[in-house]
């Protein structure tokens, strides 16, 4: 323990070194008792210190080894490292060990959270939007799909999105028609279009989606045309009949299944002629 008095005496006397920052850091991100009482002995270290230890970190981040440097330099870096200028060091330091309350969190701050490369970060994001955006089914799957690693989006993307769904009216058709003028990955769109299937009524999102992907190339499993073949939205329900071939028997089952429950009547006379052609194409194969 004496190592971590003197380390501690650094933050209170002295210019912190490189070497007392990294064991520090060490014992913080892994040391024994609870998270949040480390957090406290550098929250309480930084308010007493003597020396400006905003400067020293910022000097010394490129040489902080583990989580906390990691973690700091994240919230330095990017378009959207604007939202976390304002917030004290202090903060960032209990947010990267994990406190049980995060209550001081902005909006855009808790989206950009989402892309959080350490996951307890990233889950106090999610725990933020949920109360912010409501904890239906659809905002679930929602926030699941943006906070995998794997998805194909980018931080703004991420901010800009949720900021669209948490405006009304006018503002939210801005925020969108700028999302789409990001390029968003095809992939993601279709991921995202999925998890607005629950949401009854208009929803701007599954119209501006549908039409973004009408052009673009997807390999939608059978699975995902079901449930797409069930998406409130017109639009979207027509780019997933775009996908069904009456050949095969699994997507056959999908048209026969919609002819009963299409709400638009042009649209399930188009689907009856999906399968007669099919059925014309199998005869005339029969015939050879």
């Amino acid at each position: 323990e004496s190592e971590i008095v003197r380390a501690v005496a650094h933050f209170l006397f002295e210019n912190p070194s490189p070497a007392s920052l990294a064991y520090l850091f060490a014992w913080l991100e892994g040391g024994k008792g609870e998270p949040e009482v480390r957090a406290q002995v550098v929250s309480k270290a930084l308010a007493l210190s003597k020396t400006d230890m905003s400067t020293a970190l910022h000097v010394l981040l490129p040489q902080l080894p583990g989580a906390v440097g990691d973690g700091l330099r994240w919230f330095s870096t990017g378009p959207t490292s604007e939202s976390w200028r304002s917030v004290a060091l202090e903060k960032l330091l209990e947010l990267l060990l994990h406190p049980e309350s995060v209550s001081w969190l902005q909006f855009e701050q808790a989206a950009d959270l989402l892309r959080f490369p350490q996951a307890p970060v990233r889950e106090k994001g999610i725990q933020r939007l949920k109360v912010e955006l409501h904890d239906t089914r659809s905002t679930q799957e929602l926030i699941d799909v943006l906070s995998t690693p794997s998805t194909q989006v980018k931080r703004e993307q991420v901010v800009l999105l949720l900021l669209a769904l948490e405006s009304k009216g006018e503002a939210q058709y801005s925020f969108l028609a700028k999302w789409f003028e990001t390029d968003p990955d095809p992939s993601l769109v279709f991921a995202l279009l999925l998890s607005r299937r629950s949401i009854e009524g208009l929803d701007p999102f599954s119209v501006e989606a549908a039409r973004y992907l009408i052009d673009k190339h997807l390999a939608p499993t059978v699975e995902q045309l079901e449930a797409l073949a069930s998406h409130p939205e017109a639009l979207a329900r027509a780019l997933g009949y775009q996908y069904l071939d009456a050949s095969v028997p699994a997507h056959r089952r999908i048209l026969e299944a919609m002819i009963q429950v299409e709400p638009s009547s042009r649209v399930r006379d188009r689907l009856r002629q999906k399968l007669e052609l099919a059925d014309e194409r199998l005869k005339g194969q029969g015939r050879k």
